[in-house]
């Protein structure tokens, strides 16, 4: 199919046009470039590719992508590294929903987010549509900016962190835990397993106890304890986002990030994956209140009082999430429409897979105006 787009452009060719069919396998010595829409050149080097996702890469036609530069570059103005994710959003009809989730979180106190731009892939001389290449979910200075940790760290002080954390059903990374008294699905995403010790690996899981059961007996939530074990802050400006997103996948739950810094308590966050099952027309559906921690919370009267000044403070920033919306449009539409001739959209999650690029992009706005609304009444319930 041939292209054109106002969209830079990313080129990736594997030695002898290697298919890439593994998610676990790297393919090595891959010549990575990066030219504008006019053709000027603005990255050259090699690195390697491999598939990434869970559903994303077993049913959808349009695979994401992970890769490792051979040294660290900035791609697009991000910060340099060497680890990036080329995200197919093919369930999205706007190819806006994590582009605009991560902008939402921004405009709260999250300490960091991912940074991504819109690409066009070409993959072994093969245009493969559009792309979002973003910051990969990872500790280090440029990224999630906490403590590196390594085996040696054991005493009191340097086993407090930093640690992130990944709450999903999939279950599948190496080490693994489910919580004592909620089962939820905690997975390491760092340390990484050659470095995680059985030390480490045991402070967490305790740490995670004794956090859920300050939640959850109602003498010790009353008594405010889990202000030892969260940054409450964190967890109501996650809470906004995410339903403020119309995020469903907090109840699976899937894709829910936590760390722990040295030395400090649990904060949430990163955000991610945003492309399925978000930003819908419910007026009268909570969704990320249901997650098991946030339920608990909303008992407290000293968290409603804390998310009703967070809501106070964010909700005039994200009333402004629709300008955003139209100048992320207006950059992406030419891009948007290539896309998804070669790439039909079969799934029925996102609720506007059959509209035109145009109304997508109002129904996006229509919801989060709609959210807006759902959150005004939830919180203003606490009021009675």
């Amino acid at each position: 199919m041939a292209f054109t787009t106002n969209l830079p452009v990313l080129i990736i060719d594997t030695p002898d046009s290697c298919a890439i069919t593994s998610k676990t396998e790297w393919v090595e010595d891959a010549r990575i470039s990066l030219v504008t829409s006019s053709k000027d050149s603005l990255l050259q080097t090699e690195g390697s590719i491999r598939g990434r996702g869970n559903v994303t890469w077993n049913l959808y036609p349009k695979k994401s992508y992970s890769l490792k530069l051979s040294h660290k570059d900035s791609i697009l103005g991000m910060k340099s590294a060497k680890r990036w994710v080329l995200l197919a959003n093919w369930s999205d009809r706007t190819l806006l929903r994590n582009d605009v989730a991560f902008e939402c979180s921004r405009r709260t106190s999250l300490e960091w987010t991912p940074e991504g731009r819109h690409v066009e892939l070409i993959l072994n001389g093969v245009y493969q549509g559009s792309y979002y290449i973003c910051e990969k979910i990872q500790v280090s200075k440029n990224r999630l900016n906490i403590a590196e940790m390594s085996d040696s760290d054991e005493d009191e002080v340097s086993i407090t962190g930093g640690y992130l954390m990944e709450i999903d059903d999939h279950y599948d990374e190496a080490y693994k835990f489910k919580s004592a008294v909620y089962h939820l699905p905690y997975q390491f995403r760092e340390p990484d397993e050659d470095v995680l010790t059985e030390k480490q690996f045991d402070y967490m899981r305790q740490y995670v106890k004794n956090l859920e059961k300050a939640i959850h007996y109602d003498e010790r939530l009353l008594a405010g304890e889990y202000e030892e074990w969260i940054d409450p802050q964190s967890f109501a400006d996650w809470w906004l986002i995410n339903e403020l997103c119309y995020n469903k996948e907090t109840g699976k739950p899937r894709s829910i990030f936590v760390y722990k810094p040295r030395n400090e308590r649990l904060k949430a966050g990163p955000v991610w994956d945003y492309d399925f099952r978000t930003f819908t027309l419910f007026d009268d559906i909570y969704v990320a209140t249901n997650f098991p921690y946030l339920r608990r919370l909303f008992k407290d009267p000293k968290f409603q009082l804390l998310a009703k000044q967070r809501w106070a403070e964010l909700r005039p920033k994200f009333e402004e999430l629709p300008l955003y919306i139209d100048e992320r449009a207006n950059q992406i539409k030419l891009s948007a429409e290539q896309n998804i001739l070669l790439w039909p959209i079969t799934s029925k999650g996102n609720l506007d897979e059959q509209l035109t690029f145009d109304e997508a992009i109002e129904s996006m706005k229509q919801s989060i105006q709609l959210r807006m609304s759902v959150i005004d009444a939830f919180l203003s319930d606490f009021d009675k």
